[in-house]
C-alpha cells in the first residue's frame, strides 16, 4: 500500500515522468526574499546548549546568517518573525513511517494532501517511508514532486521492498531498486536462504539494508548486525534477550507466567551491555518505535486481561533503548505510523511528539531524545553538511516553539510555526489550512473522510 498521488489545491495532480530520484534539492525562494527570526533562542543541536537573543536570517531556503541580535542586521524587506520567548530547533524527522493507503484511497487527492500537510504541521520536515514498493513505484515520483515544492510536504526517503520475491529473482530485483533511486532496501525477516541472498545482493549494489532482523539469525545478532544500516522495532534484540516480539504479545501467544512479565523485571544487564556495545561498534542504528507497540499492547490488554501489559512491554523495550544510548549506539525517531493501525495518538506529524516522550520515559535526556529526530537523522543519512542542526549554510527546515524542549520534552508540542526549506508557515496559516472540524463525523463516513478527520484533528491539537 503506497500513497503516491501529488495533490492539493492549486498544485499539480499529475505525476511527473520518472525523476532523478536521488535529487534532494528544493527551489530557492523568489529573488532575494528573506525571513528573519528576531530575538529568538536557538537550540542548534550541535551540542546541548541554548543561544539566547539571536537573529536567524533565511534566504533561498538556506540559513544565511545567525548571531546575536545586535550583530546581525535585518534587511528592510525581510519578513520578520518575533522570536521573543520562543525557541528555534531543526525540523523533526519520522524515520519509520508508511505513506500508505488502501487501494480505494489512492485517488482521494484531498486525503493525500491532508497527510502530507499533517506531517509538516506537526513540525516533521523529513520522513523515511518504510514500504516504498518496487523499481516502478510512483512514490519515487511523488518524492520528486515534493522536493520541487508542490505538493507541500516533508522531504521523503524511500525503502524499496524485497517482499514476495523468489530467491532466484532477488538479486536482479534488488539491483533494480538501487538503479531506480531507492535509498534503502526494506527487509522483512526472510528466513535463510533468502536472507543470505538478500544481504549479499544489497551489499553488491551498495543498497543499505533496513528492517526486521529474522529470528532465525537473532541468536548471532552481534555478528549479524554488521550487514545492517538500521534495525526497526528492536527486532532481533528482543529475541536475542530471550523475549517474544510485540506481534506475539498482541496476539496473546506469550507465556503469561514468564518471569519477564513481572513488574520491574530486569534483563540480563551484562548480556545487554555486550549487545549494545556490539551495536555501536558495528555502526548500526535502531529505530525503536516504542509508541506503536506500547499502544497496541495496551489495546490488546483491554480485551485480554491475561495478556501482556503495555507497562511490562515498555519496561523491557525501554531497557534496551537506554542501553543502546549509554553505549553510544545510534537511535532514530520513528513511529510506524500507517493507516492499518491508526490510533488517536499515532497521527502523521503528531505521533513523533509522543515517541519523544516515550524515549525520555526510557531514560534519555530531553536533549538526547531530541537528537534522535534531528542531528542523529542527518548523521544516519549522511546529510550533516546540510541538515540536522541550526547553522549557517544548512537547509532552513526549522520549528519554532513556545517553550524550551530541553527543560521538558513535552514542549515540542508548543508549536509556534514551522519552516520547510525556507517556506514559513505561521500559526494562522496552519490553522486556516487545518480548518474547523466538527466534534463528530457525519453518519457512516467514507473511510477516507474518517482518516482525514483524524489527520486534521490530531495535528490541530498541537496548535491550541
Amino acid at each position: 500500500m503506497l500513497m503516491w498521488l501529488a495533490v492539493g489545491a492549486g498544485l499539480s495532480s499529475t505525476l511527473l515522468p520518472h525523476p532523478a530520484p536521488t535529487c534532494r534539492s528544493r527551489p530557492a525562494l523568489p529573488g532575494d526574499s528573506v525571513v528573519a527570526f528576531v530575538d529568538v533562542s536557538v537550540i542548534p543541536m550541535d551540542r546541548e546548549r541554548v543561544l539566547a537573543h539571536q537573529t536567524v536570517l533565511v534566504r533561498g531556503g538556506r540559513i544565511v546568517a545567525l548571531g546575536p541580535v545586535r550583530q546581525v542586521p535585518v534587511p528592510a524587506a525581510a519578513a520578520r518573525v518575533d522570536g521573543r520567548g520562543k525557541f528555534l530547533i531543526p525540523g523533526l524527522a519520522d524515520m519509520h513511517a508508511h505513506l500508505d493507503m488502501t487501494p480505494s484511497l489512492f485517488a482521494d487527492t484531498a486525503l493525500v494532501a491532508a497527510e502530507l500537510f499533517s506531517y509538516v504541521a506537526g513540525g516533521v520536515t523529513t520522513v523515511r517511508d518504510m514500504h516504498s514498493g518496487n523499481a516502478e513505484s510512483p512514490l519515487l515520483r511523488l518524492r520528486q514532486q515534493v522536493a520541487a515544492g508542490a505538493p507541500l510536504g516533508p522531504r521523503i526517503y524511500t525503502a524499496g521492498d524485497a517482499l514476495g520475491l523468489s530467491v532466484a529473482s532477488l538479486a536482479g530485483k534488488i539491483a533494480a531498486l538501487k538503479a531506480a533511486g531507492h535509498d534503502f532496501l526494506k527487509v522483512y525477516a526472510p528466513p535463510p536462504p533468502a536472507y543470505d541472498t538478500v544481504m549479499a545482493a544489497a551489499a553488491r549494489v551498495g543498497l543499505r539494508v533496513v528492517g526486521h532482523v529474522p529470528d532465525e539469525v537473532a541468536g548471532e545478532l552481534p555478528k549479524v548486525l554488521r550487514g545492517w544500516a538500521s534495525v526497526e522495532h528492536l527486532t532481533g534484540y528482543l529475541s536475542y534477550m530471550g523475549l517474544p516480539w510485540w506481534g506475539d504479545l498482541t496476539g496473546g501467544h506469550d507465556d503469561s507466567s514468564a518471569a519477564w512479565r513481572q513488574p520491574g523485571y530486569q534483563l540480563d544487564q551484562a548480556r545487554l551491555r555486550e549487545l549494545a556495545v556490539a551495536t555501536q561498534r558495528a555502526g548500526v542504528w535502531n529505530c525503536p518505535t516504542i509508541i506503536t507497540y506500547v499502544l497496541l499492547v495496551k489495546g490488546w490488554s483491554a480485551v485480554n486481561p491475561t495478556g501482556a501489559s503495555d507497562t511490562i512491554f515498555f519496561n523491557v523495550s525501554g531497557q534496551i533503548v537506554k542501553a543502546l544510548q549509554d553505549a553510544g549506539a545510534g537511535l532514530l525517531l520513528g513511529t510506524d505510523m500507517n493507516f492499518d493501525i491508526m490510533l488517536p495518538q499515532i497521527v502523521p506529524g503528531a505521533a513523533v511528539h509522543e515517541e519523544l516522550r516515550q524515549l525520555v520515559r526510557a531514560g534519555l535526556t530531553p536533549y538526547q531524545a531530541l537528537a534522535t529526530g534531528t542531528r542523529n537523522v542527518a548523521a544516519f543519512l549522511g546529510t550533516l553538511d546540510s541538515a540536522g542542526t541550526v547553522a549557517v549554510g544548512k537547509r532552513a527546515d526549522l520549528v519554532l516553539l513556545g517553550a524550551n524542549p530541553l527543560d521538558d520534552i513535552g514542549h515540542t508540542t508548543a508549536l509556534a510555526g514551522v519552516m520547510v526549506s525556507g517556506r514559513w508557515l505561521a500559526p494562522a496559516a496552519v490553522l486556516a489550512r487545518l480548518g474547523t472540524w466538527p466534534a463528530a463525523l457525519t453518519p457512516k463516513p467514507r473511510e477516507s473522510e474518517e482518516i482525514e478527520f483524524y489527520l486534521r484533528k490530531g495535528t490541530r491539537s498541537l496548535w491550541q
